[in-house]
């Protein structure tokens, strides 16, 4: 019984820390924007990149106790993926080991964006579905002539 109880103050505690996150819409985070509490997104990618020398390819808004915290997904140059989160008023790193960070990585964990799009993102080369560029190399092939999907190149 003890452990049932233990195992039950243990969630409870998890859910509360993720329990005050909210994910901010665009039009929320417009709005947020327009009312100085957070940075604009185009200014926020590009000091992004220059920080890490890589490329932004998502962005989410959440907020926390009134405060505006971006989950910002870049690709380093080697292609490793890499997570940063900034303080949306103050532009400053977030720690992710911070109550803060802890919160919002969890919230953002458990909660994948709401609409099949690319909820803001900035990935023009992925259709959000898993399906980037399906067409080859047009080397897939040489029983057709060179014609649909390469070939041997004669006609």
């Amino acid at each position: 019984m003890k452990k049932y109880v233990l195992f039950f103050v243990a969630l409870l505690r998890a859910h509360s820390a993720v329990a005050d996150v909210s994910e901010l819409s665009q039009a929320d985070l417009r709005a947020a924007v327009a009312e100085d509490r957070a940075i604009q997104s185009r200014t926020l990618i590009s000091s992004v990149e220059r920080f890490t020398s890589g490329e932004v390819i998502d962005i989410r808004a959440f907020v926390l106790d009134g405060v505006v915290t971006y989950r910002i997904l870049y690709r380093r140059a080697a292609g490793e993926i890499g997570t940063l989160m900034v303080d949306g008023s103050t532009g400053r790193a977030v720690n992710p080991n911070s109550e803060a960070g802890q919160s919002v990585l969890k919230y953002a964990s458990a909660h994948p964006p709401s609409n099949q799009g690319n909820n803001g993102s900035i990935n023009a080369g992925n259709n959000s579905n898993g399906n980037g560029n399906a067409g080859g190399n047009g080397n897939s092939g040489g029983n057709n002539g060179g014609r649909n999907g390469g070939g041997n190149g004669r006609n």
